[in-house]
């Protein structure tokens, strides 16, 4: 559980790491998402974080559309392999 509230389950290690990975921020172990997304320091961080997540995403879509048979074919690949 949450050191911060008690209420929900606090982010595992592997998970924070994992999102770090991804280049958002560092959660610190032992508080739930909530409490890390209602602190001050690391609210910023977050919302720098799911905008850039959001333009990688738009941007994949956007190639997807544009050139749906390379997205097809890739995806076949990967069954195969």
């Amino acid at each position: 559980m949450c050191t911060h509230c008690g209420k929900e389950p606090s982010v595992t290690a592997r998970a924070a790491d994992k999102i770090r990975a991804m280049g958002g921020p560092s959660i610190p172990v032992g508080i739930c998402m909530r409490c890390a997304l209602a602190d001050p320091s690391l609210r910023e961080e977050f919302i720098r974080f799911a905008k850039h997540r959001r333009e990688e995403f738009v941007k994949r879509m956007r190639a997807a559309v544009a050139r749906p048979l390379e997205i097809i074919d890739d995806f076949v690949a990967r069954l195969r392999d």
